[in-house]
Order: structure tokens, then C-alpha cells, then sequence
């Protein structure tokens, strides 16, 4: 599995070169972690395919890989998420490809560093990776709510967006202990304070769950177009309003309806023209995209380090046209109240039962 998995941006971006459209995720491809900072390049598992079968859709992505990925900046096992990235993102700063290694001009104007040396010189990147080490550190790609944890089963569980991800908070939602509070707030139409109690969502566990007390770690991946596809018509298409369309100030309808004045000078609309054509839209958005890297579109393989230890998950299902049975599956090996509140929050049980049922009368 150490090789097989981040199933990702770049495979799209990749497929659709020849029509100018952007990927958004990248291959499992899982980087070797190398505890030494010898060698800053090539950290990376390589791509070991035979070009006499490599098909062209692979070779993009085995190109693409090449230019991205395959720079980063190897860091510690114990360095997580954004602080092992960090490393990446500094190394990659433009300032560095002007200045290698904060390699100060002489007297003279001129840097002393050798650029040949790929050691001491960023290689050099496509805009598009530079604009994504940029948005790593503002767009939550590393937040808390992709961990979820419950003690009764024991289980750690990757949440990624666009991938269930509401539902499986609802999951962990009902198997943890529900913690409350008292809320209050002044009436005015009664003229005084009233209290009720607030019921929260626990979704990670108040007790110690970790793979060294026996948790299982678990976690669902989706094909990656799909999973973009699903994110341009979430939160493009049917919900605008949350701005996460991005960037805002091409997608947003606070620019995109209304005509914004400045110094008696009216700004257009920048999409006014195509707005109405679904595919001109969805093409425009996968050009633009890259610009501002929104999170639910993502590479899967960022949430949780999964590019790192996808190999340390004993459950990794997938949400396809096996997407319940998966569900089925999980429930089985963890037990517990699982199979019950999977069932409240997929209705996977019955979705079975009519597939089996259908299947039999067929046979």
C-alpha cells in the first residue's frame, strides 16, 4: 500500500492538459520519510512504470508528480501536517530562487551560490505548486475536524472533505457522549434573561484513543474527478453564497452580480458573459482554480498526513458503487454500536437488502 494510494489533482489536471483544465488532487503516492535533511531532493518514492504500457493519462500524471511532489523537502516522523510542509514551503519561497538558502548578493549585486547545484537551488516549479505551498498555511488543509476518534469501538477516522465527510461527523457525533451547557440571552419582549441547555457534539473522544491503546485507524477515499466534480457543483453551483467557490473575486456573487464602482469607474462582472453556460462555467472555474486552492478541493492525501501513512490504516474504504457495502464491511470489523448509527446516518442496511433482493429475482 506504501505505493498504491493519494489518488489525486494531479491525475486531473493531467488527463485534461489538452483542454487547459486543472487538477486538483494527487495520487496516493505515499513519500518515504527519511529522518536525515542530507538530501533535500528526490525524497520522494519514484514513479517505476514501464513506458511501453504507460498509457497517456499515466505519463501525465508520472510528469506532473515529477515537478511537484517529488521536491518535497523530507522531514522528521515526528514533524505533522503543516510543520513538516513548512519546510517545503520555505525551501520554494521565490526569494530563494532569486537568493538560494538566503544566499545574500555581494558587493558586486551578484549571488555567490552555485544554481547549478540542486542542493543549495529550488528547482524549478509550475505556478500552480507555487500557488498551493502558498495557500497550505490559510486554507485549512490541516485542521482538526479531519480527526475523528471514538472510544466504543475504538477508532481513529480520517474525515476529507467531499467525501462524506458531513455524515461522518454526525457518526462520531452519536457515538461519543454528548457534553451540554447553559445558554442564556435577554428577551426584550419579556424584559428578562433566558436559559436553556445546549447540547454539543463530541467528535473526538474524551478518552485516550491511539493506535498505542488499540484504536483502529480508518478512513474513506473517492476517485478524485468525481470528488472535484462534486466540489464545483457543491459549492459552485448549488451553495455560492458560502464562498468557497474560489477565488472570491471571480466566483463570489458579492463580485459576480453586482458591478462594483471605483472613481466613477464601473467594474464588469467577470463572468457575466459565460455565467449561463454550465460547461463554460465549469471550464473557467478548473482554469482559475489554481489561483486560490480552496479546501474541499484539495488532494485527499493531505488530510490526517495521509501521503505518509496511508500504510498504518487497517480499514480503507471507498466511496464508489461499493460505497455501502464498504459501510457493511466496517461494520462488521469494528462492531459495537457501529453498524447502528452507520445505518442511521447511510441507511446502508436496506440500500443491501433491495440490492440482494434484485440480485436474486434476476438469478
Amino acid at each position: 500500500m506504501t505505493y498504491a494510494l493519494l489518488a489525486s489533482t494531479t491525475l486531473f489536471w493531467a488527463y485534461f492538459w489538452a483542454y487547459q483544465v486543472y487538477f486538483t488532487s494527487i495520487t496516493i503516492l505515499p513519500v518515504t520519510v527519511i529522518s536525515s535533511e542530507s538530501s533535500i531532493i528526490g525524497s520522494a518514492i519514484p514513479f517505476q512504470t514501464d513506458e511501453e504500457e504507460e498509457d497517456e493519462a499515466s505519463s501525465i500524471v508520472r510528469r506532473a508528480y515529477e515537478l511537484t511532489y517529488a521536491h518535497m523537502v523530507p522531514c522528521d516522523e515526528t514533524l505533522k501536517g503543516l510543520d513538516c510542509w513548512q519546510k517545503t514551503i520555505d525551501y520554494f519561497q521565490p526569494h530563494n530562487r532569486k537568493f538560494p538558502l538566503d544566499d545574500a548578493p555581494n558587493e558586486a549585486g551578484s549571488s555567490t551560490t552555485d544554481k547549478s547545484n540542486p542542493s543549495t537551488t529550488p528547482p524549478s516549479i509550475p505556478w500552480w505548486w507555487q500557488t498551493f505551498l502558498r495557500d497550505l498555511k490559510s486554507n485549512g488543509a490541516f485542521g482538526h475536524w479531519h480527526e475523528l476518534s471514538t472510544a466504543k469501538p475504538p477508532i481513529e477516522f480520517c474525515s476529507i472533505e467531499k467525501v462524506g465527510s458531513s455524515a461522518w461527523h454526525d457518526v462520531f457525533c452519536n457515538l461519543n457522549p454528548k457534553s451540554t451547557s447553559v445558554e442564556c440571552a435577554y428577551d426584550e419582549v419579556i424584559g428578562k434573561e433566558i436559559c436553556h441547555n445546549e447540547i454539543h457534539c463530541q467528535h473526538q473522544s474524551q478518552e485516550q484513543v491511539s493506535t498505542t491503546t488499540g484504536a483502529h485507524r480508518a478512513v474513506f477515499l473517492r476517485d478524485p474527478l468525481e470528488r472535484l466534480l462534486s466540489a464545483y457543483i457543491d459549492k459552485c453551483h448549488n451553495n455560492m453564497e458560502e464562498k468557497h467557490c474560489e477565488p472570491n473575486v471571480v466566483f463570489s456573487p458579492h463580485y459576480q452580480r453586482v458591478g462594483v464602482v471605483t472613481d466613477d469607474i464601473i467594474v464588469q462582472p467577470l463572468l457575466e458573459d459565460v455565467e449561463d453556460n454550465d460547461k463554460q462555467m465549469f471550464a473557467a472555474y478548473l482554469d482559475v482554480m489554481p489561483l486560490k486552492w480552496n479546501l474541499h478541493v484539495l488532494p485527499q492525501a493531505l488530510a490526517c498526513d495521509l501521503y505518509r501513512n496511508i500504510d498504518q490504516y487497517d480499514f480503507v474504504g471507498h466511496m464508489d458503487e461499493d460505497f455501502y457495502f464498504d459501510l457493511e464491511k466496517m461494520a462488521k470489523q469494528y462492531g459495537g454500536p457501529l453498524p447502528m448509527v452507520l445505518n442511521e446516518s447511510f441507511g446502508y442496511q436496506n440500500t443491501l437488502q433491495e440490492a440482494r433482493a434484485s440480485t436474486n429475482i434476476k438469478i
